[in-house]
């Protein structure tokens, strides 16, 4: 990617889905030392990843396309 890795951190969605990711991948490690569910924590995975991927999906096909980033939402300027 052209942009540094401190530059897509400022952008709200990434910030929102890394948020989220970080919450799951602690539930799921909580629900597994707790329980010893296997499946949980497998789902819990996929279910923080699937927002993350999503917003890298956008993000590249964004810069491919050639189009700014929209900083407008940025909590940082």
């Amino acid at each position: 990617m052209s942009q540094p890795l401190p530059g897509l951190f400022r952008h709200r969605p990434f910030q929102i889905a890394w948020v989220w990711e970080i919450v799951c991948v602690l539930a799921g490690v909580a629900v597994y030392v707790t329980t010893d569910n296997a499946i949980a924590f497998i789902a819990l995975i996929f279910m923080g990843a699937a927002p993350m991927a999503v917003v890298m999906l956008r993000f590249i096909k964004a810069q491919k396309a050639g189009l700014k980033p929209d900083r407008s939402g940025d909590i940082v300027q």
